[in-house]
C-alpha cells in the first residue's frame, strides 16, 4: 500500500516553505534567470500567502463560532416549539387549531415524515423533508406559530419559556443570529478570494513551485537527488481559479 499523501491548503504552504528551504541550500547554483521563482521572490510570495491564509481562518473560525451559538439557539426554539404545543393540546382550543398547530412544529422539528422511497425500497434521492432545513425557514415558521397563538384565546400559559413575550424574545434572537451569520460568511468570503489567487491563481504558489522544480531539473536532471528532494514535495491545486 503506497504512502498516503496529505493535501490541503496548509499542507501547500507547509512545502512551498520546504521548497524554498531547498532552493536556499543549492546556494549560487540556484540561479534563475526568471526572477519570479527567484529566493526573494519566492519568499515574499510563501509570506504574502501566509498572511492571507491566516486571516482567511481567523474569520472561518469566528463564523463557526456564530454558527455554534445559532445552534444552541434553534435547539431551543425547536424545543419550545414542541412545549408549546403540548400546552396548546392541554387546553379546550379546537381541534383545527391544534391541527395547524401540528402542522408547523412538524416543519420545525421534521418529526412524523414520511419517506418518499423508490420500487426497490431505496430512499427517493429527489426527495425533500417535509423538516426546514434552513434556518431562516424555521425562524419564518416560528414567527407565523407566534402569530396565530396571539389569535388563540385558549393559548395563555403560566409558563415563562412559553408565554409571547419569551417566544418574540426567542425569535430576535434567532432573527439577529442568522444575521450575524450572513454577515461572518461574507467576511470569509472576502478572506478566501486573496488567498486563493494568491496561492493558485496565475504566477501563484503553486505555479511557481512547479516552475522551480522543471528549473532544478534542468540543472540537474530529472534523476539527481537535488530534483527528487523538490519532486517529493506534493502541491495540489485546491481551487480552480476563473479569468
Amino acid at each position: 500500500m503506497g504512502k498516503k499523501i496529505k493535501t490541503g491548503h496548509a499542507e501547500n504552504l507547509g512545502n512551498f516553505e520546504m521548497l524554498i528551504a531547498i532552493c536556499n541550500e543549492l546556494g549560487l547554483v540556484y540561479n534563475p534567470s526568471n526572477q519570479e521563482i527567484s529566493v526573494a521572490n519566492l519568499k515574499l510570495v510563501y509570506e504574502a500567502a501566509k498572511i492571507f491564509h491566516d486571516a482567511y481562518i481567523v474569520e472561518l473560525e469566528r463564523a463557526s463560532l456564530e454558527k455554534q451559538k445559532r445552534k444552541v439557539l434553534f435547539v431551543k426554539m425547536v424545543k419550545v416549539a414542541k412545549k408549546s404545543l403540548a400546552f396548546l393540546e392541554s387546553t379546550g382550543a379546537s381541534e383545527e387549531s391544534k391541527g395547524k398547530m401540528r402542522g408547523w412544529v412538524r416543519k420545525i422539528t421534521g418529526s412524523n415524515v414520511r419517506v418518499k422511497r423508490l420500487a426497490n425500497g431505496k430512499k427517493d434521492p429527489a426527495h425533500k423533508s417535509n423538516s426546514h432545513l434552513s434556518y431562516v425557514e424555521k425562524a419564518d415558521t416560528f414567527d407565523w406559530m407566534i402569530e396565530f397563538y396571539k389569535l388563540e384565546p385558549f393559548y395563555a400559559p403560566n409558563i415563562p419559556e412559553l408565554t409571547i413575550v419569551s417566544m418574540e424574545a426567542l425569535l430576535n434572537d434567532a432573527n439577529a443570529s442568522n444575521s450575524n451569520i450572513d454577515k461572518a460568511d461574507a467576511k470569509v468570503l472576502a478572506k478566501r478570494e486573496p488567498r486563493d489567487k494568491c496561492l493558485y491563481g496565475e504566477n501563484g504558489m503553486v505555479d511557481l513551485a512547479q516552475k522551480c522544480k522543471k528549473y532544478v531539473a534542468s540543472i540537474f536532471g530529472h534523476r539527481a537527488e537535488e530534483t527528487r528532494s523538490m519532486t517529493k514535495l506534493y502541491f495540489r491545486r485546491m481551487v480552480k481559479i476563473r479569468g
